[in-house]
């Protein structure tokens, strides 16, 4: 499986240098971006009937939504996308079997089945479980999203419980807090990415709860 970040990137976009975090330090962020970006774009679709004859004969079958989403963060869309099955009786659970697909045009939700696999008359229908988009994936925009939520998920998770002001006698220094930043440059790449109009809004300062700070 792929990730959506990459550790140069994220660091880029947080100000950092890999003397400040390796690679390694950063995985967990980018798992992590990896499954927030992916809630906030794909749409679940679960034993959706696919449309097309089950005659012995047809070998393309069609979804009810498109654009078919990437679930392994690969930026292309194939087989291992989606799950299909075929139905010796429809509704019977004991006849329910995993179909081998040849291929997928995620743009216009066309799912294919090699001449060899095509399902036989015996079959009722055929269904489907997936993700899908909206709109057409701009690959460059999720990648984008992915990069500043790892950054900003860092950012808040290292240094947000730094003061941001200190005081010794004389002597004053205050930090400024970027994970504001990010977070709003995240949520544009992900409106942008649903064609959503974006607002621009200052968000609160984020106030930690006890049971969020345990977890690091």
């Amino acid at each position: 499986m792929a990730n959506l970040a990459n550790p140069n990137a994220v660091r880029k976009y947080a100000g950092l240098n890999p003397d400040d975090v390796p690679d390694n330090e950063l995985d967990f962020y980018i798992d992590e971006a990896d499954r927030i970006v992916f809630g906030d774009t794909a749409i679940q679709v679960t034993g959706e009937t696919l449309c097309g004859k089950v005659n012995g004969e047809n070998s393309i079958f069609t979804t009810a939504y498109r654009y078919i989403a990437d679930t392994d963060f690969d930026c292309a869309i194939t087989s291992s996308d989606v799950t299909v099955y075929a139905w010796g009786t429809a509704g019977d659970l004991d006849t329910k079997e995993e179909w081998n697909i040849d291929s997928v045009d995620g743009n216009e939700g066309k799912i294919y089945i090699s001449s060899s696999s095509i399902p036989s008359s015996t079959y009722d229908c055929m269904t489907i479980d997936y993700y899908y988009y909206k709109h057409k994936p701009n690959w460059n925009m999720l990648r984008r999203a992915a990069n500043f939520w790892a950054a900003y998920d860092y950012i808040f998770a290292e240094y947000l419980l730094i003061p941001t002001s200190l005081r010794r006698g004389a002597l004053s220094w205050r930090h400024v807090k970027p994970y504001k930043d990010l977070l709003n440059r995240y949520y544009e790449a992900i409106n942008f990415f649903n064609k959503r109009i974006y607002s621009k809004k200052f968000y609160k300062d984020i106030v930690m709860s006890e049971k969020y700070l345990e977890e690091y």
